[in-house]
């Protein structure tokens, strides 16, 4: 059974990239998912806010391309965690543990810079010559 999710919504705060004892960078950012509909003749907001999770290369390129604010699309999985707060009480919280993730393309655009795999420097995209010509290739 796997239980995989894809949230798009707006990046609540800037990516927080760190690494782990052993090396491996993790980057932490949060997401808000906000839901309008009409109710009465008026629009309604329901707004539902997501922790990120991010490993690795993908985490390192997440913090150098995504920003507060910026509309993203993600997919991955949820993964819960229970600790005791400092009163004794069991907290349960759910973070969202990302496979892939990028801008929203919907109201605007980007570009992209290849990064070889193992490196976080971009490397120079690739110019290609169009398979026939001008013509697109559809």
């Amino acid at each position: 059974m796997s239980n995989h999710i894809t949230v798009t919504g707006n990046l609540t705060r800037d990516p927080e990239l760190r690494f782990t004892q052993g090396g491996k960078a993790v980057c932490n950012l949060g997401v808000a998912d906000d839901h309008r509909y009409m109710k009465d003749n008026e629009w309604q907001s329901d707004v539902t806010f997501h922790n990120l999770t991010i490993w690795g290369d993908l985490g390192e390129n997440v913090a150098a391309s995504l920003f507060k604010g910026d509309t993203i699309v993600c997919n991955g999985r949820l993964a819960g965690r229970t600790w005791e707060d400092a009163e004794g009480a069991k907290r349960t919280s759910f973070d969202i543990i990302v496979d892939s993730i990028g801008p929203s393309l919907r109201w605007v655009t980007t570009t992209s810079d290849k990064v070889a795999k193992g490196d976080s420097k971009p490397r120079p995209n690739a110019t290609k010559e169009p398979a026939h010509g001008d013509e697109e290739p559809f």
